[in-house]
C-alpha cells in the first residue's frame, strides 16, 4: 500500500516537472495572446477638400485594434462617392468624420460639373409634392406682370424659360441623402409652405433665375425621365387674356388734324432811298463894332458894319444873252 502511494506521489511529481520544463522551453510569442485586427481604409493618395472619392483614391490595411482605428471606414466601397469635407493626406486613416454627408452642401459641390452652376430657388407653393426629388428633370416656368400693348394696362404672364434642369436638392434634401422620417400632423402643419429646390443650369440660366425670383414667381413642371433634352426654349409664353380666348383690340387712335399751315409772308420791297436836299448853309453873319455910349443914366449902343476886306477871286461873268 505504501509502495503504490509512493509510486503515485513520484509519478505526479515528474509530471508536474516535465510541464515545467515544457512551458519554460515555449517560444514567448506562442505564450503571449494574439492581439486582435481590423481592416481599415486610408488614402492611397493625397485628396483635396471637395473631391468625390474614386475607387483608385483609397487602399485597404490591416492595423491593431485601437479606439483609433475603430474610427475608420471599414470598407472602401462605402466611401466611394462620397465628398471630402477636410484635406486628406496619402497613409491617413479615413474617417466618417472627413466625408460629407450624403446630400449635404459640400456633396453636392461635387456634382456640378466645370461651365455650369447650382442655384437655389423657392417656389410658390408645394408643387408637385412627393412626386418631387433629388434627380428629377423639371421645366421651370415663370410668372410676372408685364404691360400689355393691347389694352394699356399691366397682364399676368407665364413663360417656360428652362426645360429638363436637373434637381440637385430638394429643401434640405440632396441626391443620395436619406429622406426624413415622416413627420406627424402638428410638425407637417408647421413646415414651410414655400419648399425649396436647388437645380443644376448654365450661367446664363443662373441670371434669369435671380431675376424670375425677384420680378415674378417660380413654378415648376416635372419631366418624364426619357424625355431628350431640348434646345433653346423658343415659347412666347401665355397670357391671361390668352390662356381665356378674350381678344383685346387695341383702342383706336384719335385723328389729331393738324392747325393750317399760316399764308407765306411776302417780304416787302425795300423803299429806295430818297435823295437828302442840301440845306442852304446860313450867310455869314455881318460883323459890326459896338460902341456903348453912356449919357448919365442912358445908355445907348452904336454898332459900325466892318468891312470885308476884297477876295483875290474874279467876279463871275454874266450870263450870256441868247437873243444875240
Amino acid at each position: 500500500m505504501r509502495s503504490s502511494i509512493r509510486l503515485v506521489l513520484v509519478g505526479l511529481s515528474v509530471a508536474f516537472i516535465a510541464s515545467a520544463l515544457a512551458r519554460m522551453l515555449q517560444p514567448e510569442s506562442a505564450t503571449r495572446p494574439r492581439a486582435a485586427v481590423l481592416d481599415v481604409v486610408v488614402a492611397a493618395r493625397d485628396i483635396d477638400v471637395g473631391k468625390a472619392l474614386a475607387a483608385e483614391d483609397l487602399s485597404t490595411e490591416r492595423v491593431a485594434d485601437s479606439p483609433k482605428a475603430r474610427t475608420g471606414i471599414a470598407l472602401a466601397a462605402a466611401a466611394v462617392g462620397r465628398t471630402a469635407s477636410t484635406a486628406i493626406r496619402k497613409g491617413q486613416l479615413i474617417r466618417e468624420d472627413d466625408l460629407a454627408a450624403p446630400g449635404a452642401g459640400a456633396s453636392l459641390a461635387s456634382l456640378v460639373p466645370p461651365g455650369q452652376r447650382a442655384v437655389t430657388v423657392a417656389l410658390r407653393d408645394s408643387g408637385p409634392g412627393p412626386a418631387l426629388y433629388p434627380g428629377a428633370f423639371v421645366d421651370v416656368l415663370v410668372t410676372a406682370d408685364i404691360p400689355s400693348k393691347a389694352s394699356g394696362f399691366r397682364e399676368a404672364m407665364t413663360r417656360t424659360v428652362i426645360e429638363r434642369s436637373r434637381v440637385l436638392a430638394v429643401n434640405d434634401l440632396g441626391i443620395g441623402g436619406k429622406a426624413p422620417a415622416s413627420t406627424d400632423s402638428r410638425e407637417r402643419r408647421a413646415a414651410p409652405r414655400n419648399p425649396t429646390i436647388t437645380l443644376l443650369v448654365t450661367p446664363d440660366q443662373a441670371a434669369q433665375l435671380e431675376l424670375a425670383s425677384v420680378r415674378g414667381t417660380v413654378g415648376i413642371a416635372l419631366c418624364a425621365g426619357t424625355d431628350a433634352a431640348s434646345g433653346p426654349v423658343a415659347a412666347p409664353g401665355i397670357t391671361t387674356s390668352g390662356m381665356l380666348g378674350i381678344t383685346i383690340e387695341p383702342e383706336p387712335t384719335p385723328s389729331v388734324t393738324p392747325p393750317p399751315a399760316p399764308p407765306p409772308v411776302t417780304p416787302e420791297p425795300a423803299e429806295a432811298e430818297k435823295p437828302t436836299a442840301e440845306v442852304p448853309a446860313e450867310p455869314p453873319k455881318p460883323q459890326v463894332w459896338e460902341v456903348v455910349v453912356v449919357r448919365g443914366e442912358n445908355t445907348v449902343k452904336h454898332g459900325f458894319p466892318i468891312k470885308a476886306p476884297p477876295t483875290s477871286e474874279p467876279p463871275a461873268a454874266a450870263p450870256a444873252d441868247p437873243k444875240r
